[in-house]
Parts: C-alpha cells; structure tokens; sequence
C-alpha cells in the first residue's frame, strides 16, 4: 500500500456509470460504446466492438492472401493483408449497410444525452463513410431530415468542430443525393453562417457549401453570377466584408469557389472586374493566394479564348497575359523562401503552369520540355486516373482545360481522398462535373494505376 500514491488508488477499479455509457460521454471511437453507438445508428458492425464483446482479445488472421502481385496491385496493401475482408470494410468505413437517417438525425439532435463529442463522432463516421464509397440509396432517401440537422448543428452548435463537421456532411450529402431545387431557407441559414461564424475554417466550409449549393440546387446561372460577383467583392475587401480581414485561408476558398462556379456560368460581362481584383491579389504575400488567384487568371484567358472562337471576338480585358505572365514569373522568384521544400517545389510547378498556360495560350501543366522519342514538346501532363472496380487495370484521362481543372479541385475539397470512390462508382453529380473527359484505358503495366491509385497527379512537369 505505502507504495501507491492516492490518486492511483482512486483511479485502480474506477467505473463508469451506465448512464455515462449510455449516453456516450465516457466513450472515444475505440471503446466499447463507441463502436455500440455506431453500430445503432448505422446497423454496421465494428472489429473492436466485436472483440471486446466476445471478451477475446482482437487475433490476426494468417495472411490468406498469398499472391504479392495481388497485393501490389494496389487493390489491398501489404498491412491490409493481415486483415480479414470483413476487417478492412469495418476500418474503411466503406460501407453504411443498412441504416435508416432517422437514427442518425436523432441522435444528433438528443443533445441531453449525446455531448458534442459524441455528435463528432457520428459526424466523422457519416463523412468517411460518403466519402470513401458513392451510395445509390442515397438518390432515393428522403434527405431533408439529415440536411436540417446539418445545417442546424452548423449554425448552433457551441464547438467548432462540431460545426465544420457539420457543414461537411451537408456538403457531402447534397454532392450525393437527388434533391430538388434548394430551398431559400437552407442558402440564407449558409448566409448566416458564413456571415457569423468566428472560426476560419467553419467559414471556409460554409463558402465550399454555399457554392455547391448554388451551383447544383440555385435557380440557374443568374444565380451563379450573383454569387461570383459577391465572392469578387469580398475579395476585393481582404474579407471584410465577411469579418476575415487578412485570412490567407479564407481569402485562398473564395478563389477556389469562384474557379468552380465560373465554369458553370457566362463571364463575357463580369470578367473584367474579376481580373482586377485577382491581378490586384498577385501581391499577396501568402504564396497560397497567389496560386489561387494566378489559375483563376489562366481560367479567365482561357475563357476568352473560347469566347473568340464562338462569337468572333475576345472579353474586353485590359490586361496583357504575356505582361501578367512576366509579373507572375517575377514574383515567383521571392515567394517561396518561408515554404517547405516540398511546398516550394508544388508552387513553383503551379506558377509555372500558369506562366506558360498565359504565354501560350494552352491549359493547365502543360510542359514545353521535348521528348526524347518524338521530339515533340510533352504537352499535358496533369492526369485524372481511376481503377477498374474489379481488376489492377483502369482508365487514364489528360486535363488539357482549367475548367476542368478548377472543378477538380474543387471535388477534391468535397470527397477528399474519396474521389477515386466517387468516379469507380459513378456518382452522376462527379461523373456530369467532368463529363468533357475522355478516358482511355491501361493495363496493370501502368503500375502508377494499380499501385498509387491516385487521382490526380502532373507527372515531372
């Protein structure tokens, strides 16, 4: 006893109530009554869970999968192959099973019994799991429940993560669902949000949903030229206008916004004004800004171009890009110093696209380098891939626009990681954004395919 101190004796056989683990205020996502919690809501069943209550610690399976070219694939990696299929589908979240939102909205909305980290949790859970796989039941739900609750946690709610979870699974959701046309109240309760919230990154949320929103569900493209016309405003104020005066954060989504709703809409009457604030933006002393406001600046000559092509003549532009393409390259020589090695590297290769995408009236990464078996300049080099659902082998698209580039990126704000997901499947809201793609198909040679399965990536512009 002497050699115990009072506070281990306090601690040694400590209880939780049931009532405490009832309500989830004792729990974290690995205990117990986190993976009860999940499996309530969302009828799924988790491997700790199963374990726990089994009273048997959780036993590796021996490897069954035996064939490395299986695993190198990149269809399981060489960790997952210690885990059981029904293991890997629990840890990825991939798979909702059947579940009823009903559930979900009322425990969101039991803030008696649930605590906020609680709701984070159910949050976390429904965001990974929208993410990592598209779900066709999604279409035929009555949704309306879940995005109230969303935008009710986001605009109440006293935690900021709570908040940004929040306004992500709305998001998430109307990137998923067959909804009809947005109701006013849903935008002008965005509105608020954007307008009131003090943390930088519910705000940024709320510009990424707002623009969804309007883009998707708004009353059609007067609606989204108002809302380019506000970002540009907001711009041009630093984010006064918004109560984020000098957010580089802030500042760098609105031009991510703006990129993505531009390419659903005519500019021919607002570009004028925008390049003056995005030119204006090129001094910004955040290198994020600067390569946020460059690319939509290609974007705006880009579409001019195209303008000249249909109707004969270009915007009325009182810019020069090979003048613009000169100050971006002079800037970019003494903008990079605080930057890591790795963010330097990125910066330069998106400041370049854009130096050349101005000087020569060509997209997004493209690479004048010439190659050694044509000697011909390289061209394109940003690729959009995804994998056969079923096999190593998948498909190759080159995004030679910035409209499609801007949308891409916007996409990956959404799905993150998941976007891969979003594509196999077809997911009709990702599939009709990028719809000017044209795909070719690879075989497993191509191992960058099977074995990194990324997305995107510019292969050494």
């Amino acid at each position: 006893m002497s050699g115990l101190t009072g506070k281990e004796l306090k601690g040694e056989g400590k209880t939780t109530s049931r009532k405490a683990r009832k309500s989830g205020r004792a729990l974290g996502t690995a205990t117990p009554s986190g993976s009860e919690l999940l499996h309530r809501v969302f009828n799924q069943d988790d491997f700790a869970y199963r374990s726990e209550t089994e009273g048997t610690p959780p036993q590796t399976p021996p490897i069954s999968y035996e064939d490395d070219e299986y695993i190198m694939s990149g269809q399981i990696t060489p960790a997952e192959g210690l885990m059981t299929p029904d293991d890997r589908e629990a840890a990825s979240g991939s798979d909702m099973g059947t579940w009823d939102p009903k559930k979900l909205v009322q425990e969101l909305q039991d803030k008696k019994t649930n605590r906020s980290e609680t709701r984070e949790m159910l949050l976390e859970h429904y965001n990974k799991t929208m993410r990592s796989s598209y779900h066709e039941d999604m279409e035929t739900l009555n949704t309306s429940e879940l995005i109230d609750a969303f935008l009710r946690g986001a605009n109440s709610s006293t935690n900021a993560n709570e908040r940004s979870l929040s306004l992500q699974a709305y998001s998430l959701t109307i990137c998923t669902a067959n909804l009809s046309q947005s109701d006013m109240a849903s935008r002008q309760t965005l509105k608020q949000i954007l307008a009131d919230d003090s943390n930088e990154e519910c705000k940024v949320q709320a510009l990424y949903a707002l623009t969804c929103t309007i883009v998707y569900y708004g009353a059609g493209e007067d609606d989204i030229v108002e809302w380019l016309d506000f970002i540009v405003e907001t711009i041009q104020s630093n984010g006064d206008s918004i109560g984020v005066t000098g957010k580089d954060g802030v500042i760098t989504a609105l031009f991510e916004c703006w990129g993505f709703a531009a390419t659903f809409a005519n500019i021919w009457y607002h570009a004028d004004s925008a390049m003056d604030a995005f030119v204006e933006k090129l001094d910004s002393p955040d290198v994020d800004t600067q390569t946020s406001a460059a690319e939509c600046i290609a974007y705006i000559f880009e579409a001019s171009r195209e303008h000249e092509q249909e109707e004969g003549e270009p915007f009325e532009l009182p810019y020069d890009p090979i003048r613009v393409a000169s100050r971006i390259t002079d800037l970019s020589k003494g903008s990079s110093k605080s930057k890591s090695k790795q963010g330097r590297k990125d910066l330069r290769g998106g400041l370049r696209s854009v130096i050349t995408s101005l000087e020569k009236g060509v997209g997004p990464y493209y690479s004048t380098a010439q190659s050694l078996s044509t000697n011909k300049e390289q061209g394109y080099r940003y690729k959009l891939r995804k994998r056969h659902p079923a096999s190593s082998m998948g498909y190759v698209a080159l995004v030679e626009t910035w409209d499609t580039y801007l949308r891409i990126a916007m996409l990956k704000k959404i799905f993150g990681g998941g976007m891969e997901k979003q594509l196999e499947q077809e997911n009709p809201m990702v599939k009709e954004c990028l719809e000017g793609l044209d795909w070719s198909f690879v075989t497993k040679t191509d191992s960058r395919v099977g074995q990194q399965g990324g997305y995107n990536d510019v292969d050494d512009y």
